[in-house]
């Protein structure tokens, strides 16, 4: 702000003013390490991605039944669950019997998400995804215990009994991204900013995401956007691995694959060009496109961006 000094203030609230102006464009500028977004911009991404109308907008998606893992596990759960409810498991898990049909149903429609070899499915910790599920499932207010069994709430039947699928996969995505917590059970540290940072991953998938890109394109940008991830204490005290090798990989994991990919919004394979090597290709999914928009980008914008 090297120009306050060239201008003639007649009060102190004439200069508090113009030092609050420059501020505002300072933050409404496009940064390069954002990837075009503003501070402001930035901080509606971070801290109101739901209520944030002139950066983000979600939206439910044009498909009544879009092909989402998520999904498919929550429509056999709630199959199974059924409309008298059923006793889980000593554990407090789902039963068998709902876990080995949910796996059946899950390997046809979504089996090249696997990536990494699981072993047959006879209870719920047996198959992560569909316990992520139920447990996204109970936050969201759609299945709860009653009398000691799994029962549908009554906003999950009604939205059932209307077929309204397209809502219930809203709920669960909305509730994923901001209550379900990321690193449950991935043995990474917590590093609040990866989920904290979804609505900035989406817009890069957004941007980027139409033509194949590896994973490190992605990693790199949120780095760029957040290079003080790496001095969580916790990455920067594990002596067995670097600190910037173990936030790539929890970033990748707990984005592209946890929640990206198992809510439908990109196709990830891996990187076959290298022998031995498990880095993966990310593309985006056409169901991002109709559930996220962001207004700002198409004022005057090319359609490089649009599509």
């Amino acid at each position: 702000m090297q120009d306050v000094q060239e201008q003639d203030f007649s009060s102190m609230e004439e200069l508090q003013s113009f030092v609050e102006s420059k501020i505002r464009q300072q933050n409404r500028a496009c940064k390069d390490d954002f990837h075009g977004l503003s501070s402001e911009q930035m901080y509606d991404f971070l801290y109101h991605p739901f209520d944030s109308p002139n950066t983000l907008n979600f939206h439910l998606p044009q498909d009544n039944l879009p092909h989402a893992a998520v999904l498919t596990l929550f429509l056999s759960m709630a199959e199974g669950i059924g409309e008298n409810g059923i006793k889980p498991t000593a554990k407090g898990n789902l039963p068998r019997k709902i876990c080995i049909v949910a796996a059946q149903i899950y390997n046809t429609k979504h089996g090249h998400q696997q990536r990494w070899h699981r072993g047959s499915v006879n209870k719920e910790d047996d198959f992560y995804e569909l316990h992520a599920t139920r447990i996204i499932a109970e936050v969201a207010g759609l299945i709860r215990t009653y009398k000691g069994k799994f029962i549908l709430s009554k906003k999950a039947k009604g939205l059932l009994a209307k077929q309204k699928y397209n809502e219930i996969y809203f709920i669960l995505f909305q509730t994923a991204a901001l209550k379900f917590n990321w690193g449950y059970g991935d043995g990474y540290p917590e590093c609040l900013i990866v989920q904290q940072g979804f609505a900035f991953s989406l817009y890069l998938l957004f941007r980027y995401g139409n033509t194949k890109k590896p994973q490190s394109f992605y990693e790199d940008a949120f780095l760029q956007a957040f290079p003080a991830a790496l001095d969580d204490p916790e990455f920067i005290d594990d002596e067995l691995v670097d600190s910037e090798r173990s936030f790539r990989g929890c970033y990748t994991f707990r984005t592209m694959e946890r929640f990206a990919e198992f809510f439908g919004l990109v196709n990830i394979k891996l990187d076959k060009s290298e022998p031995y090597s498990y880095d993966v290709e990310i593309t985006k999914q056409p169901l991002l496109d109709e559930i996220v928009e962001f207004p700002f980008l198409f004022a005057g914008a090319d359609d490089s961006i649009r599509h």
